[in-house]
Order: C-alpha cells, then structure tokens, then sequence
C-alpha cells in the first residue's frame, strides 16, 4: 500500500472508532424516534408491514402525529434481520452513513484539488464533533447528508464525464426519502451543480438522469397536499399558521397602525425579515465554535458544532476561495453547499438546528482544510516543521477533550433527554408483575407505549390485527395486552403503576425506583396496599 492509501485507511479508522465504540450504550438510551424507527423496522421485517399495518410505505411512516420519510427505516431492516431487535441495528445505518461520508470528503476534496486537501478534510471530518455526535444515534438526517455528499461527487464527476450526472440525481433522489430538509436542498444542489456546460453538451445524459429525478420527484409532488408530506411542513414552518400575521399585527400597533408603519410590517416584509433571521443564526460564532443548538441530544453544550481551532480555519478558508484563484473551483462547490443547506432550517421556527444544517457538515471540513492547507503554504519551510507539530497538538488536544466528554460526561448529562430508564422500567415491570395483572404507566416522560412495544418484542401480527381497535393519540398507542397509558392515575388497588417518584402517593407500597446515572429517581414502581 502506498502511503495516501495508509493514510486514508488511518483516517476511515479513526472514523470508525469515533462512531462504533459503545454504540449501543451511548448515547445512554434510545429516545422515542429512535425507539419507533426500531420497532416499524422490527415489523417490516416479520410483516412486510410498518406496525400500524401500512404495507411497505414509501413515502413517510406515521410516526407520533408525524411522518418520517421512509428510507431510513428500510436502511434498518438488513442490519436488524442480522443483529435482531436491537440498539445496535436502529443505530448503525447511521454510524456506517457517518464514516462513508468520512471517505467521499476525501474524494471531494481530492476531485477539486488534490490529495492533501482530500486527507486533511477527511481527517477533520473524521474527528468533527458535529459528524461524530450525530452518527452515534437513529437520526435519519445522517443516511440523508451522506447521499447528499454522494450526489455532490457524482456531479463533480458529471462535469468530465456526463454519465455520472444519472448517479447524481440517484443519490439527490434518495436523499429526499430520507430526510425532510433534503426535499429542499437536494433538488436546489442538483441544479446548481449540473449548469455546467460540458454536462449539457452530453444532451443525452442529461435526459436520462432528468427522467430519473422526475421518477423520484412525482411521488412527492403528487401529495404535496397530503398530510403525509404536509404535516410536518405545517408544524415547524415559519410561515404556518398564523404566527408571522401577528407578529406583523403587533409591530403595526407599536406603530400605531401608521401608513409607515403598515407598510413596513407588511407580513411579507415580516416573512422576509424572519427568514433572513433564521437564515444567519446559523452562522453564528456561538452555535458553530461554542454551545452548539439547544437541544442536548444534538450535542454535548461543552463543544459547538466544529471545533475552536476551526474558527480559524473557516475564516483563512473563506478569504482562499473568494480570493484565491488555486482555490476558486473549491469555492464553486463549498459556498453553494453551505449556503443552500442553511435555506431549510430559516424555513422553521427552531434555528439553529444541527440536524436539519447536517448536510452542510462536510462542506464545513472541506473549508476548514483550504483554510488550513492555504495558511501552510505561506509559513516558511523553516517554520513549516514546528507549526504542524503545534498545530497537530491543538487539534489532538480538542480531539482528546472532546473524546472525553462524548464517552464519560455526556451519557451521564444527557441521559434524561434520551429518556433513560425506560428499558430498565419495562424489564423491572416485566419481573413484578403478577399473572394477569394489568399496568398503568404515566405519559409524563413522553410516549411510553413503544417502548412497551420495544422491550417486551410484541409480535406485530398481533398488533396489527388489533391496531383498528386500540385507542390511541396523534398514532400513540394508549393500550395494548395487559398496559394501559395515561395521565390520570387510576384508584384500583390490583394495578401496577408506574410514575415518577413526585407521584407517588404516601400510602402504597413502593417495589422499585430507577435511577438516572446522577442518582435522581426517575420512575417508581408501585402498588396501593
């Protein structure tokens, strides 16, 4: 082997370690997507149908009032048919999606400029906090952000040889089964990246690979105003609703209704200034390099999505490829990327958000690398030496901090977000319950008939066949075989319940409590005497 190859292998390595090591144990527990992804794979697979009794869905798969694109729950399937119902299997299309991405940012960079920037980029994805966090659990928008990845080599491909242009549209088009973000940035990216003239003078390709993105398009396009592509647009969209009316309504008032000020909070301007917004948040010094978003299962809070070191890297990188005519072609791929990838997450009312930018991570390794490449070529061959082994030993020491925190802090901070203690309750329920007896579960830790359905492996048959008569909310079941689910506790005295320990009467008998790993109770077992 020769050295680049060693290199590489190195890389995919380290990779490799980042997202597989203690897979199944940390993130501490499955949260409910992940929980849902698991069990409808678990019922394609003995059934041909999602558990709801939906035979092989294409589009979307019901999910808690939701629908979830299809193709990740399929990417399971292969993998729980080996492994079985486990942890493993819901995770691992996403952790393998991580570290083949990993491999296209090299042939990315290596296709726009050489070997060097294909490694380097690697190497910083391979370590990139954002990347390795996200490839560690379900998350469907990882397997999304790989083909994206895929679609933009393809297309770099495309500008030599025509051809490849059918293999982009093909990663493009199953990208949009994906994920939901996807369905805007893949068909804007396909276009972008396909102007090129050298393609089009290939008419034939062109046309090819045209009526393949219309094959994978029609679908969605034809229910656009189904539920099943609508709802989740409808609940996160900033334009839902009635929400930017009155915020326009209000600023009109602050303004007392003024001709000014009516023409300036028009709600179109409104919508305009939300987006924009949106849109920069996620360029922000903070949510990049510092805290990352809000939510603790897309991140640890100690480290933003890249790293600090990286701030650096992204400013010299930008400069090289607006300025910098060796990197301009760089420059053409990176900056639409970025920028195009931001588009769906100004479109929602939560922004930043590290799982909807996702598909920009690469493109984020690909800039740090210029930028990190083009400061190297300018320090003196003197100093060349002594900068990389200080360069090396920042990156290895945020490398090693982070590795620190996503290993031995973080499944203690964040098990309470991945709703630990489910599987534990249900295997404590499963060992106390009496023959017969019937158990009531509180919903206040959020959804917790799937993972009744999870842990205790109920035969989808059954379920299906009962799935018409059971009573549920937004598709959530509230009753199967012998549990019940609710908010209200009930009064008989033959029921097990659980709850957390706050709702535990004085007078019963308490038969377990489980534990977050800080020690706080999360739910109690109990009985009334």
């Amino acid at each position: 082997m020769n050295r680049v190859t060693i290199l590489l292998m190195s890389i995919l390595l380290v990779a490799a370690s980042l997202r597989l090591v203690a897979l199944s144990t940390n993130p501490p527990s499955t949260y409910w997507d992940e929980t849902s992804l698991g069990y409808d794979a678990y019922s394609l697979l003995k059934t041909g149908k999602d558990y709801h009794g939906n035979p092989f869905p294409i589009l979307a798969f019901p999910s808690f009032g939701d629908y979830k694109p299809s193709l990740y729950f399929y990417a399971i399937v292969p993998f729980m048919a080996v492994l079985g119902p486990t942890t493993l299997a819901i995770r691992l299309p996403s952790a393998l999606a991580g570290i083949v991405t990993t491999w296209l940012v090299y042939l990315i960079g290596k296709k726009l400029k050489d070997e060097r920037l294909g490694l380097l980029a690697a190497l910083f994805f391979a370590v990139q906090p954002w990347s390795v966090h996200i490839s560690r659990a379900g998350f469907e928008t990882n397997l999304a952000s790989m083909l994206v990845a895929l679609g933009i080599y393809f297309c770099l491909r495309a500008w030599q040889n025509a051809r490849f242009l059918v293999g982009a549209v093909i990663a493009f088009g199953l990208s949009m089964y994906a994920y939901h973000s996807a369905r805007i940035i893949s068909p804007i990216l396909a276009f972008v990246f396909t102007l090129d003239r050298k393609i089009w003078k290939n008419f034939t390709w062109v046309v090819v690979a045209g009526v393949i993105g219309i094959i994978f398009a029609f679908p969605l396009a034809l229910n656009l105003k189904n539920p099943i592509i609508a709802q989740r647009a409808a609940e996160t969209s900033i334009f839902a609703g009635t929400k930017i009316v009155e915020k326009s309504n209000a600023l009109r008032a602050e303004d007392q209704n003024s001709i000014v000020g009516r023409i300036l909070h028009h709600r179109y301007i409104v919508a305009a200034q939300t987006f924009i917004g949106q849109y920069f948040q996620n360029f922000s010094i903070k949510y990049l390099f510092i805290d990352g978003d809000d939510n603790l299962r897309h991140g640890s809070h100690l480290f933003g999505v890249l790293y600090y070191w990286e701030f650096f890297a992204v400013l010299v990188g930008l400069f090289a490829v607006v300025y910098i005519k060796a990197y301009a072609k760089t420059g053409k791929i990176i900056l639409p990327w970025i920028l195009i990838a931001a588009i769906p997450v100004a479109l929602t009312t939560v922004s930043p958000h590290t799982l909807r930018f996702l598909p920009a991570a690469p493109a984020f390794s690909l800039l740090s690398a210029v930028g990190v490449g083009y400061l190297f070529e300018y320090i003196h061959k003197r100093w060349r030496k002594i900068a990389g082994i200080v360069f090396s030993a920042i990156v290895i020491a945020h490398v090693v901090a982070f590795t620190y925190t996503l290993f031995v802090i973080y499944p203690k901070t964040s098990a309470i977000v991945w709703q630990y203690g489910y599987k534990e309750l249900v295997e404590s329920i499963e060992q106390l319950r009496k023959p017969n007896q019937h158990v009531f579960v509180t919903r206040e830790q959020g959804r917790p008939s799937i993972y009744f359905l999870w842990y205790t492996k109920q035969d989808p048959h059954d379920l299906q066949q009962q799935d018409v008569s059971l009573k549920k909310d937004q598709q959530e079941l509230l009753e199967f075989g012998p549990y019940t689910f609710g908010d209200a506790i009930p009064l008989e005295k033959s029921l097990l319940i659980a709850s957390s320990p706050s709702l535990v009467p004085s007078d019963v008998n308490v038969l377990k409590t489980i534990s977050l790993p800080t020690g706080e109770g999360i739910w109690s077992i109990w009985e009334r005497k």
